[in-house]
């Protein structure tokens, strides 16, 4: 048997494009099973513990990944093209989903709560990317009237609603992925929840406003203001930033909201109501 042609995937992905990218690279080992060894040097390689095919490492022909964003289609086809591209092979995108493999003892930290109880939600935002915030997840966790678990990483800003119970800063990545798992529904902006949702079939309803298309998240419920604004008239603004912001980044300093709104979000946000989110969530917890 001829030796594996080993590679080293190169990326500053966050962990949601991660997931994209593991379901490009599991598609190209359907493809050339017994072609490649797969390595991965990323900020986040807990996600891929266990995984058969893609393992963290820094050893051997490194190939960049670099982020997708700006393209409306999803990620995992945009990371495949850049590996046909990288790899001079065609690729077929074989999987449906990412996958992210759990071994015995990785559990949920709501112990005792009963699966599909409860509706997961982050309510938060990075700090390079305040475009996606949408102010109003308090309302949603007044009106819905079913449980609600907030999550998200400390590093983030993160408004802390007291209605929910709060797993801010106590999960790991996998650990998250459970509580996704055994939750009724997922309430986000485009993130990893968006995403983690994809791994385990659980409904989704994304926040997307006017800076990402829906056919990005095709497995999701996806609420747009796209055309409502001049901004996005014509499709997405892909932008980033409501501010110049002071790590001097000249990708995302030049991607600054056209109309940032007074309360420190961008308009299109505001055009999404917490009462059409709630009607969709008692849709989806209901069925």
């Amino acid at each position: 048997m001829a030796q594996k042609e080993r590679i080293v995937l190169t990326t500053h992905l966050c962990p949601g494009d991660l997931l994209c990218l593991e379901q490009a690279v599991s598609s190209l080992h359907d493809c050339y099973p017994e072609k490649y060894y797969t390595l991965i040097d990323c900020f986040f390689p807990d996600l891929f513990l266990d995984h058969p095919l893609l393992k963290p490492g820094n050893i051997g022909q490194p190939l960049e990944i670099t982020s997708a964003r700006g393209r409306a289609q999803p990620l995992a086809e945009v990371f495949l093209e850049q590996l046909e591209e990288k790899l001079g092979k065609p690729i077929t995108l074989t999987r449906s989903k990412p996958q992210v493999y759990l071994r015995n003892g990785i559990k949920s930290p709501l112990i005792g709560i009963k699966k599909g109880s409860y509706v997961v939600f982050n309510a938060g935002f990075k700090d390079d990317y305040p475009v996606k915030w949408w102010p109003f997840y308090h309302k949603v966790v007044e009106l819905l009237h079913f449980p609600m678990v907030q999550t998200g990483l400390r590093a983030h800003q993160h408004p802390r609603i007291e209605q929910a119970r709060s797993l801010i800063g106590f999960t790991s990545l996998r650990e998250l992925g459970c509580v996704v798992r055994d939750a009724a529904a997922v309430l986000s902006g485009p993130s990893l929840l968006t995403h983690l949702a994809h791994v385990y079939d659980t409904p989704a309803v994304v926040i997307l406003g006017g800076s990402e298309p829906p056919e990005c998240y095709p497995w999701a419920h996806c609420f747009s203001t796209i055309g409502r604004l001049e901004c996005c008239k014509n499709g997405p603004c892909w932008k980033a930033r409501l501010e110049k912001g002071k790590d001097d980044s000249p990708k995302l300093n030049c991607a600054i909201c056209e109309y940032p709104s007074v309360g420190g979000y961008a308009a299109c946000q505001t055009y999404i109501t917490p009462e059409e989110i709630v009607e969709k969530l008692d849709e989806l917890i209901t069925k």
